[in-house]
C-alpha cells in the first residue's frame, strides 16, 4: 500500500514527538527497565561534571570550568569573551544575545543569535573567564553538543569526552548577576540534538514550542523511516525541507510566520507560502491536536552555514548539518 505523504510525516512526528517534545506530559512513559536505570545511574554518577546554572529559564554553563575541561585558549577583557576553539574563533559580548564566529578558511566571521547574553558572576569584573556564564546554546560555537535526559544536561566535547553540566553547583551562586539584562519570563531558543540530528527549538512562552530539524537528517535518528522521508523530501525538488512540528499544552493560537536569514538572504515564509501543513490547522494547537509540516528553503540558502531563525518574537541560531 502507498504511503501518503500526510501519513508518512504523522508516523515521523509521532516518533519526534516521543523523543523530543519539550512540552511532553507526564504519565506517558512506560515502565523503566530496573537493571539498565542502575547501570546508567551508575555511568551518571561517575562522569566528570561542570559547573551550570539556571536563571529565569535559561540554562547556562561556567565558561573557565568548560575552556579547562577543553584545553581551548580564552580571554576575557572589556565585556568580550573571545574564545579559540574546535571551531574556529567564538567572540562573545556581556549583555549580548549576538556572537560572532570566525572558522578557519572563511572570508569572515558569521554572526549568530544565542537565546540569552552571557553573564557574568555576582561581584566580579569579567576580566577572568572563570567569571563568565555562557547560555548553554553558545557551546554549539566552540565543537560540543548539549543533550538532555530529563532534567540532566551532557555536553558532548569534540574528542568524544561526556560531562554532566552540574546545576546549582559553582556557577548556580551566581542568581545574581552584575549586568543590566534580564532574562525573559518564559520564551526562548534552545539548539538541540533530536537523535543526533541538530534542530532548533522555539519557546513562544511555557506552553507553546516549535521545534526545526533538517528533514534529509531524520533518517539518520530513525533509519526505519527512510523510505517515508525519501518520499516527502522528494516533493520538495531542489529546495531545502525543513521538519517543523508545534505543540502546546493548552488551546492556543499560533503564528505560521518564521524569518530566515543567511548572509545576505532573508526570507519570510508563512503558510500556505512555503510552509505546507500536513496535520493540525493554522487556526490553533491543543495537546491532542499539534501542528506539523515541511518549510521549503530555497537552495541558495546552505544549511551547513549557520541561519538565523525568528518566530514569535524569539531568534537564534542554527547550523542544520555538521
Amino acid at each position: 500500500m502507498r504511503v501518503s505523504l500526510a501519513t508518512a510525516l504523522v508516523l515521523l512526528l509521532v516518533l519526534l514527538f516521543a523523543s523530543s517534545s519539550g512540552l511532553a506530559q507526564q504519565g506517558q512513559s512506560g515502565a523503566p527497565d530496573t537493571h539498565d536505570a542502575a547501570a546508567a545511574e551508575a555511568a551518571d554518577r561517575a562522569a566528570p561534571t561542570i559547573a551550570g546554572a539556571q536563571l529565569a529559564g535559561v540554562t547556562y554553563v561556567a565558561a573557565g570550568a568548560l575552556a579547562s575541561a577543553l584545553g581551548d585558549v580564552v580571554t576575557a577583557a572589556g565585556g568580550v569573551l573571545t574564545w579559540r576553539g574546535d571551531q574556529g574563533v567564538a567572540t562573545f559580548f556581556l549583555g549580548s544575545a549576538d556572537a560572532l564566529l570566525q572558522m578557519p578558511l572563511t572570508g569572515g566571521p558569521d554572526d549568530w543569535a544565542l537565546s540569552a547574553p552571557p553573564l557574568v558572576r555576582a561581584g566580579s569584573t569579567g576580566a577572568e573567564p572563570s567569571d563568565w556564564l555562557l547560555p548553554l546554546d553558545a557551546v554549539q560555537l566552540i565543537g560540543v553538543a548539549a543533550t538532555q535526559d530529563g532534567e540532566q544536561v551532557y555536553l558532548h566535547l569534540p574528542g568524544g569526552a561526556v560531562v554532566r553540566l552540574a546545576l546549582g553547583s559553582g556557577a548556580g551562586q551566581a542568581a545574581g548577576v552584575d549586568t543590566a539584562w534580564t532574562p525573559p519570563e518564559g520564551g526562548g531558543a534552545e539548539v538541540t540534538l533530536v537523535g543526533g540530528v541538530p534542530a532548533l527549538r522555539f519557546f513562544a512562552d511555557e506552553e507553546l514550542s516549535l521545534l526545526l530539524l533538517d528533514l534529509d537528517m531524520a533518517p539518520l535518528a530513525f533509519p526505519e523511516l527512510t523510505a517515508v522521508v525519501d518520499e516527502a523530501a522528494a516533493r520538495a525538488g531542489a529546495d531545502h525541507a525543513l521538519l517543523a512540528l508545534v505543540t502546546a499544552l493548552n488551546q492556543r493560537e499560533w503564528s505560521t510566520s518564521l524569518v530566515f536569514a543567511q548572509d545576505d538572504l532573508s526570507l519570510e515564509v508563512r503558510s500556505p507560502y512555503r510552509f505546507h501543513l500536513f496535520l493540525g490547522t493554522v487556526s490553533g494547537v491543543s495537546p491532542a491536536a499539534p501542528a506539523a509540516g515541511v518549510i521549503l528553503l530555497p537552495q541558495a540558502f546552505s544549511l551547513y552555514k549557520p541561519i538565523a531563525v525568528s518566530w514569535a518574537g524569539q531568534s537564534a541560531t542554527v547550523t542544520f548539518r555538521r
